[in-house]
């Protein structure tokens, strides 16, 4: 009947571009450091997808914030992560959980929401084998896959962008480690303990992009401007060497050619940064900055 072909429109986890999806944060059953390994590398692929944007974790805290919630209280299959996806827009709550028994494995479970937090209007998940903890980069790259085609994503964008986790990251789980624990203290403010850890990142493997960006950024707000520019060099060649296309990616080489003024390079990039991702806002944001020192402001 037609109520029934209605309802089951309305079960299906496809979304419109454009639109954003809350990712709630890995959680392993088990101590231990792997699940934030799990969760930054599920976040990098993810926001490969110009199809739909993982909810930044401080759009998340501010949405709590005006809840009245502490961040504690966001979790999978709960009334509070289903109202935050509503009130930022998300018709999807993601959620992650590391498990061991009988076997290690990624599970992943998407929700997808009607009009209130009550409940979901449907719900379905999926396992991800891995046969030892490093192996969960695959698990975590075959879940994004299935996550990215399950929600709509054209199938010729995804081949497009679809990249192993370790081209954009590193090959070394030791250093993936060590980048999670900066990423860990810079949400706590201790930029010295960050920047510790971003060193040990880079001395595992110097080639890891993410790591130069971050260690950049820091150097930079302590005014260490030759070796911020430095890494942020090495960056923004280990992005253009391997010919990555995410977000993040675009972010490192636009940033680095416009604080350097080779602003006519940058918009270039920023160009097919904004190509690419076209419900992104912060590309437009960067060409305006590029054509006003061009000296066209009405480009």
């Amino acid at each position: 009947c037609a109520a029934y072909g209605v309802y089951r429109e309305l079960l299906r986890m496809d979304v419109a571009p454009g639109m954003p999806v809350l990712l709630l944060d890995t959680v392993d059953e088990r101590p231990g450091r792997v699940s934030s390994v799990v969760d930054q590398l599920l976040r990098t692929q993810l926001n490969r997808s110009a199809h739909f944007e993982v909810l930044a974790r401080d759009r998340v805290a501010l949405a709590l914030e005006r809840m009245g919630q502490p961040a504690e209280t966001l979790s999978a299959g709960g009334k509070i992560a289903r109202e935050v996806a509503l009130r930022e827009g998300s018709p999807l709550v993601i959620s992650s959980f590391i498990r061991s028994s009988p076997a290690l494995r990624l599970h992943i479970q998407i929700e997808k929401l009607g009009s209130h937090p009550y409940f979901a209007m449907g719900a379905w998940s999926r396992d991800f084998a891995a046969q030892s903890e490093p192996d969960l980069r695959s698990a975590v790259s075959e879940a994004a896959r299935w996550i990215r085609q399950s929600v709509g994503e054209h199938a010729g964008d995804l081949a497009r962008r679809d990249r192993r986790p370790e081209e954009a990251t590193t090959s070394s789980w030791e250093a993936l480690l060590a980048y999670v624990e900066a990423e860990k203290a810079r949400s706590r403010d201790d930029d010295a303990e960050a920047i510790h850890r971003l060193r040990d990142a880079l001395a595992i493997d110097e080639t890891f992009p993410l790591a130069h960006m971050r260690l950049a950024e820091f150097l930079l707000g302590l005014g260490r401007s030759d070796e911020a520019y430095a890494h942020w060099m090495r960056a923004a060649r280990l992005v253009e060497q391997r010919h990555l296309s995410d977000r993040e990616s675009f972010r490192i080489r636009a940033l680095f050619l416009h604080d350097v003024w080779a602003y006519a390079e940058a918009a270039k990039v920023i160009a097919d940064w904004a190509a690419d991702f076209p419900n992104d806002y912060l590309p437009y944001f960067y060409l305006a900055s590029c054509q006003k020192h061009l000296g066209r402001p009405d480009d």
